[in-house]
């Protein structure tokens, strides 16, 4: 709840429960749209983990979700996670991303204790940039698991993403 971007959720859902009107909150860990960045990364080299990348999660792709939402509007008042039906390390995720995209590269480590430390100095340069870094500094030391719903693959996923 320190960084804003989970702040800002976490109100907003209060909100709606406190509102009166019917309302449907999906809580997924991830969805595998968010990884596209990271196959431009990955092309040149740049994909990296922070800290040891053996926390865990399960991404869900986007159209699995969607057919959540949808079912959702049958229900009243439901907060439902939605995740992927696989789980994977975030190690395991880039390596996906950097074995589809340029398999000579290779992904590195930085330590999730230098990234910390690096973070007041770029809140100073560029506000923007400390949001995102703190964010994925953030969540990439915990595991974030949902209930498997999703039915694709983010190896399938990132397989379409990167055909030449």
């Amino acid at each position: 709840m320190h960084l804003e971007y989970f702040k800002v959720h976490h109100e907003f859902s209060e909100k709606l429960k406190a509102s009166g009107i019917n309302y449907s909150i999906i809580k997924p860990p991830a969805i595998f749209c968010a990884f596209i960045d990271m196959i431009a990364m990955s092309k040149k080299g740049q994909l990296m983990n922070i800290g040891k990348g053996d926390k865990t999660t399960n991404p869900i792709y986007e159209g699995d979700l969607a057919k959540v939402c949808v079912d959702s509007i049958k229900e009243n008042n439901v907060v439902k996670g939605a995740g992927g039906e696989n789980v994977y390390t975030r190690k395991q995720l880039n390596e996906i991303i950097q074995s589809a995209v340029d398999p000579s590269k290779k992904v590195r480590s930085v330590p999730a204790g230098l990234m910390k430390l690096a973070l007041p100095f770029m809140k100073v340069f560029n506000k923007n940039m400390y949001d995102k870094m703190a964010f994925f500094a953030e969540v990439l030391q915990h595991d974030t698991l949902a209930p498997k719903i999703g039915k694709m693959k983010f190896e399938d996923y990132i397989a379409m993403k990167t055909k030449k």
